[in-house]
């Protein structure tokens, strides 16, 4: 195969990454391992594989080869098997996977960046599409229902996910990246018809029922505003987002007791126009009067006694699911539910990284991150999109998924790999 037919093949392949994923992780991994394939035929060499390597890829490559050891470590002491060393192992397929589109994007013209745009706005506006059309029938197009399982508080849409309840996720992790294509491909280039896809996005995001997703990119938005230095802007997408919002909750009873009432009761909020008692009572007992009494609460605290117990290397790659069912974790736990405080991961990017790295992993985790901001400052103003976007991937005061998951993994590679992309100076849409 000469380079120009791997081009097209490669460029529909990573094209399809996002619309693959909604089916789940297993057919963007072999796209990635596609990818990183014919990069290494095609650059068989370290001298031509140096060209593409940066500090972006010196740093995940460390940090993964860290969490190899680490593990080596923990299997060598009976606390890891050898499908929990290959996995840690099988990491580095990531940050080569950055190298591979670096490789990849260098080559691409103008038509074929567009192809790729194209397919993005197509993927998620479908998922868009699937979400509004089973918030009003009940069911989607695959027919797949909304999720409530007996409780309120428990309402999700799941949209063409089936039952897995990460389509806000999905939407706010590249909501905005979808923004700024749908505006260079149609040259929506007025103020009004950014704000009015942002606020469509941001009630999307809303009736879907994921606070943290939706708080998530609301944020994103506003930063967005704050950083084109458009405050009338900004005041203007508030008005009517919160109308819109106020229609909703107005409306609709499940959404209002499960992204206002609920978080009313979890929060223990105070507001003049609020009867916290009359919530309080419809919730039961109020046992979570405090963070810490909530469920996320009792994983922060698990998760933050591992660190202390494991400061400098953690208790090792995937192990807070093995660690916090001991004895003590219980008698040091201060949370109400620390019964519950026991999980798969401590859903917070940072308190993960800390139980399971310790500090020397973290301080690798935070060089990675300020590599990618500073190549990202260090570019031009349009890619302030793709900043906003991988900001809202790393902010820190919300509940998460596991990093280390494939699904995290793929989405978190692929809006660092569309900056280079964006950054081509064949798309100057925002040059002035």
């Amino acid at each position: 195969m000469n380079f120009l037919f791997d081009k097209k093949i490669l460029i529909y392949c990573f094209s399809l990454i996002p619309f693959f994923l909604i089916f789940g992780p297993l057919l963007p991994e072999l796209i990635i391992l596609f990818i990183n394939f014919i990069f290494l035929i095609r650059n068989f060499s370290f001298k031509k594989i140096s060209l593409y390597i940066d500090k972006i890829f010196i740093g995940f490559t460390f940090f993964f080869t860290y969490i190899f050891i680490n593990t080596f470590f923990q299997y060598l002491s009976d606390n890891a098997n050898e499908l929990l060393l290959f996995k840690s192992f099988a990491l580095l397929r990531f940050s080569l996977f950055y190298l591979s589109s670096k490789w990849l994007f260098q080559k691409l013209e103008r038509k074929e960046i567009k192809v790729f745009f194209y397919i993005f706005v197509f993927t998620i506006s479908f998922v868009i599409f699937d979400v509004i059309f089973q918030y009003c029938f009940g069911f989607d197009i695959f027919g797949f229902k909304a999720f409530v399982p007996g409780t309120p508080t428990a309402y999700r849409l799941t949209g063409p996910f089936g039952d897995e309840l990460i389509v806000g996720s999905y939407l706010s992790r590249f909501g905005i990246i979808y923004l700024f294509m749908l505006m260079y491909l149609f040259n929506f280039n007025k103020n009004y018809i950014e704000i009015l896809i942002l606020v469509f996005l941001a009630v999307v995001i809303f009736i879907i029922g994921e606070r943290a997703a939706f708080l998530l990119f609301v944020f994103g938005s506003v930063l967005l505003f704050f950083e084109k230095k458009k405050l009338k802007q900004l005041f203007i997408f508030i008005g009517i987002f919160v109308t819109l919002i106020g229609i909703v909750i107005n409306n609709d009873d499940l959404i209002k007791k499960r992204m206002v009432n609920y978080t009313i009761f979890q929060l223990n909020i105070n507001l003049p126009f609020i009867d916290k008692d009359k919530i309080n009572k419809s919730f039961g007992s109020g046992y979570d009067k405090s963070f810490i009494d909530s469920p996320y609460g009792a994983h922060y605290e698990t998760a933050f006694n591992i660190f202390k117990d494991y400061k400098f290397f953690g208790a090792g790659y995937k192990q807070f699911r093995q660690i916090c069912s001991q004895e003590k974790y219980y008698l040091e736990a201060q949370s109400l539910l620390k019964e519950n405080r026991c999980s798969t991961h401590p859903h917070n990017l940072y308190l993960e990284i800390l139980s399971e790295s310790g500090i020397v992993g973290f301080l690798i985790f935070v060089l990675c991150i300020y590599f990618i901001f500073n190549n990202l400052f260090n570019k031009s103003i349009k890619n302030r999109y793709v900043f906003i976007q991988i900001l809202i991937y790393f902010f820190p005061l919300i509940s998460t998924g596991s990093f280390f998951t494939n699904k995290n993994l793929i989405y978190l590679f692929f809006i660092i790999s569309v900056s280079l992309i964006i950054d081509k100076k064949k798309i100057n849409f925002f040059n002035n």
